[in-house]
């Protein structure tokens, strides 16, 4: 089994994509929307350090990670990278608007690093991504719409 795993979502808000973008463009307020986030460290407006606290079975652990957008054209896309000594993530956020809808997509993949982040993926897989992205889009949801 390969310790890789894709977070693949297509969604669609009902919110201008110029405010979408605006919230994306943000990264203090697009990083409050990462599940169990508990700390985020605004460093400019492309990269943050954050703190994510997460609980699998009986073992909780803090992962800390620094976010860095690396890419970005103005209500079209973002490419990022989060790193930490747990995990890296790399990612896309494209966006397309149609009669006030915006439609998200994102791709990322998840390479854990550390025993705790292999052993996440082994037993929680995609049903743990699949739950963190259910939470994210609704977080998103909450602030956009």
């Amino acid at each position: 089994m390969s310790n890789i795993v894709e977070a693949n979502k297509e969604f669609s808000i009902n919110s201008s994509i110029d405010k979408v973008w605006l919230f994306f463009s943000d990264i203090g307020k697009l990083l409050s929307c990462i599940p169990d986030c508990q700390n985020i460290t605004v460093k400019n407006s492309d990269e943050a350090e954050i703190s994510i606290k997460m609980k699998l079975g009986y073992i909780s652990k803090t992962f800390s990670m620094l976010i860095q957008v690396s890419e970005k054209t103005q209500n079209q896309y973002l490419i990022f990278k989060a790193s930490g000594d747990d995990a890296e993530l790399t990612g896309k956020v494209t966006l397309d608007s149609k009669n006030n809808l915006t439609f998200i997509k994102y791709n990322s993949t998840i390479t854990p690093k550390s025993a705790l982040g292999k052993m996440a993926i082994s037993f929680m897989g995609q049903n743990l991504i699949n739950q963190q992205s259910e939470r994210f889009v609704k977080c998103l949801e909450s602030k956009l719409s």
